[in-house]
């Protein structure tokens, strides 16, 4: 259970780094910091670091960022105009 607490609680600090150069050696020294060593400082760091892989998912469903065909776009839009009128 205190290690669990200890995992959750570097996750929490870790967020803010993610992304960075060298964020599992500052995963470590906040580790050891709280004083874990050998086994279990590699099992709560492998623990973290798997949690924190986990923590951003892609969206799914954005048109954002995609190529639009215009030429099916206006087809569209020329469907329902013509819907419209009758």
């Amino acid at each position: 259970m205190q290690l669990k607490s200890i995992e959750n609680k570097l996750l929490k600090a870790i967020e803010g780094y993610k992304d960075t150069k060298n964020i599992q050696q500052q995963l470590e020294s906040l580790a050891t910091a709280e004083g874990l060593e050998g086994d279990d400082l590699t099992a709560v760091v492998g623990a973290v670091m798997t949690r924190l892989k986990n923590t951003e998912k892609p969206k799914k469903g954005s048109k954002f960022g995609k190529a639009h065909n215009p030429n099916k776009q206006y087809a569209n839009l020329v469907q329902l105009i013509q819907s419209m009128r009758y």
